[in-house]
């Protein structure tokens, strides 16, 4: 079955399509950050060595928790390196927060400009790219330090370039070339800087030559005129490139640097005029495929962003995954220029398996490879339990706790939830005390509660005590003392017997975190007053808005009120991402620390193609969900 649908906004099909269902949630990729069990070395080396292995959060850590007994100026230093890896990592709301609890009070001028830009970095990467300049202009002197000197352009070339600013991108770019040391890192550079010149005009890249101020700028526009001349004649090109190089020995022209600009080139994603979108709406799988199409199309009828108003053909993969690359094929011969989907796991390790892609596409599962190669057009996104225990972790970590429990439900998915949460915490150098499975059919969960609190150790102390004493004592049962917090993996129904009997149980001093799960998608005081002071992380789409409600929410909400659908809303909001992924692609894989603030929570595509999600933290107050940062 295929559904074509242009760009019609058709509010009879709107409302129909605002219908929304739930399955099996999606699995998460494997962890890619790895961390010896044990805890780490507090020291800057030891975080240095770990920033250099691309575990920032590791190192951030370690510098945060040296700074607490540091004295000024060295507390700040630590506090900046801090925030500064957790900004590398992608954590930008964490990297923000860190650097708003620096006192500035009398910062020497190089921790003050380190602190600029910090936030100019942190601007950047939320997409504010104004605010990110005008941050930089606070800077009134870099001094001698190559570092600073580095930091302050690099920074300055990607917010010109988020502005669409090409020329002052490339200027400033060329600024870092003289900087760089590493072949590598100026071979990148200068494909960036003489990116953003060819996509100027040759009228401008004409005027722009003469008056050029500097050598260097001016020598760099005529060899992007070079390129944009010859680059259908490759043997002109390379003539013209080496009579360049020997004209301006000192430019430093990385070999096959423009080569590899015109290779790069036909690796950036077009703005489609026509989507493909497959999904199953037969067998398990069709009310996911169901809400995820339906927030699709809210999405693509919603839609404002200019030059963007494709076409989608919507194509059902049906029961049988197998004939997934068969229905992909047939999508790119009727004129898909990007699939998004399929949605079955097999599916997509089907395609991410199977042939080169001609047309990139937007998986909405994760493969089951645990470190994947990067492949040419091959993304993937999906909502995933495991990845959400893994936040779990980190954010207890970020919280200073130190000594978990774990309460998981029996069956397949709690022990993929329990073995995504501790990996983690190992890996962060933390131990897991105990995990207890209990039976999510039961009413009462004293025995699974009992057990991870180590009560039954107690009432047998007591029974000790009477038969030695031949009488009976006066007696409460004391809790296990050296946990700091639970982790619950939990839905609805188990959380809300489950928090409670833990306060019963002596447990009320002890933090509860959780994923998602714990929460139906809607207020319900009600129901969840029971789990008041419950953190956990979910999705913006389903959290009271601390912005004012979005036009599209409330339209939605109208024709579809709270209560409703909830089961399914989650899924709803990753349809609605998965359509406004698709023109934000190239910046989100270009800049490293960029990130887009969607419905299901803040994106960004790690170095395998692979969309995350930084959920929002909340706790229960009153049975209602409020915010648990004072950023978010």
């Amino acid at each position: 079955m295929i559904v074509k649908i242009k760009p019609v906004l058709s509010s009879i099909f709107f409302s129909i399509v605002l219908n929304a269902c739930a399955a099996p949630a999606p699995a998460r990729p494997e962890i890619i950050s790895q961390m010896a069990p044990g805890a780490a070395p507090a020291s800057p080396d030891a975080a240095s060595q770990l920033e250099e292995q691309g575990k920032y959060l590791d190192a951030a850590l370690i510098y945060s928790r040296m700074a607490t007994s540091a004295t000024p100026p060295a507390k700040q230093d630590l506090q900046l390196r801090a925030a500064e890896a957790m900004l590398k990592g992608g954590y930008i709301i964490q990297a923000q927060q860190m650097a708003a609890d620096i006192d500035t009070t009398d910062l020497n001028d190089r921790l003050r400009t380190r602190k600029f830009l910090l936030l100019a970095e942190i601007d950047l990467g939320r997409g504010m790219a104004q605010r990110s300049l005008k941050i930089l202009d606070r800077i009134l002197s870099l001094g001698e330090d190559s570092q600073l000197r580095l930091k302050y352009w690099s920074v300055k070339a990607d917010a010109y370039a988020l502005a669409g600013n090409s020329l002052e991108s490339a200027r400033a770019r060329a600024q870092v070339n003289s900087l760089l040391e590493s072949f590598s890192q100026r071979a990148t550079n200068q494909v960036a800087l003489l990116k953003a010149l060819i996509t100027l005009s040759d009228d401008t890249l004409l005027r722009v030559a003469p008056t050029a101020t500097g050598d260097s700028i001016r020598n760099w526009v005529e060899l992007a005129l070079i390129t944009r001349n010859y680059q259908r004649n490759s043997a002109e090109l390379a003539r013209q490139v080496a009579t360049w190089r020997e004209k301006y020995p000192q430019m430093g022209l990385i070999e096959n640097v423009v080569e590899s600009l015109l290779y790069r080139q036909s690796d950036q994603l077009e703005l489609p005029q026509r989507i493909a979108l497959l999904l199953p709406f037969e067998g398990s799988f069709a009310p996911v495929a169901q809400a995820v199409r339906d927030g699709f199309l809210a999405a693509f009828y919603n839609n404002k962003i200019e030059n963007f108003s494709p076409e989608v053909r919507i194509y059902d993969t049906g029961k049988v995954p197998d004939q997934v690359w068969s229905i992909y094929l047939r999508a790119v011969q009727e004129g898909a220029q990007i699939v998004v989907g399929p949605l079955n796991k097999t599916a997509v390790n089907i395609l991410a398996g199977g042939s080169n892609l001609d047309v990139p596409v937007l998986a909405l599962n994760y493969t089951d490879s645990p470190l994947p190669a990067v492949k040419k057009n091959f993304f993937q996104f999906g909502l995933s339990p495991e990845d959400e225990a893994v936040q779990v972790a980190e954010r207890a970590w970020l919280d200073h706790f130190q000594h978990p429990l774990v309460l998981f439900p029996q069956g397949t998915w709690g022990e993929r939830v329990q073995a995504a949460f501790q990996e983690r915490w190992q890996q962060l150098g933390g131990s897991v005390l105990k995990s207890v499975a209990y039976d999510s059919r039961a009413n009462d969960f004293s025995p699974a509660i009992s057990d991870v609190l180590n009560l039954e150790a107690s009432e047998q102390r007591r029974r000790e005590l009477n038969q030695l004493l031949g009488t009976k004592l006066e007696f409460t049962p004391r809790r296990r003392q050296d946990a700091d917090f639970i982790f619950l993996a939990a839905f609805p129904l188990q959380a809300r017997q489950i928090n409670p009997q833990l306060q019963f149980h002596h447990a009320s001093d002890l933090p509860v975190y959780a994923t998602s799960h714990v929460y139906a998608g809607a207020p319900n005081p009600k129901l969840d007053h029971d789990m008041d002071e419950l953190r956990f992380g979910d999705m913006p789409w389903v959290l009271p808005q601390p912005r004012p409600l979005s036009k599209l929410k409330k339209t939605i909400e109208t024709l579809w009120p709270p209560g409703g659908g909830d089961t399914y809303s989650r899924f709803y909001a990753m349809g609605i991402d998965a359509f406004n992924l698709i023109p934000h692609m190239n910046q989100l894989t270009t800049i490293r620390t960029s990130s887009h603030d969607g419905e299901t929570g803040q994106l960004y595509v790690d170095d395998f193609n692979r969309v995350y999600r930084r959920l929002s933290w909340v706790k229960f107050a009153n049975g209602s969900p409020i915010p648990l940062d004072r950023t978010e």
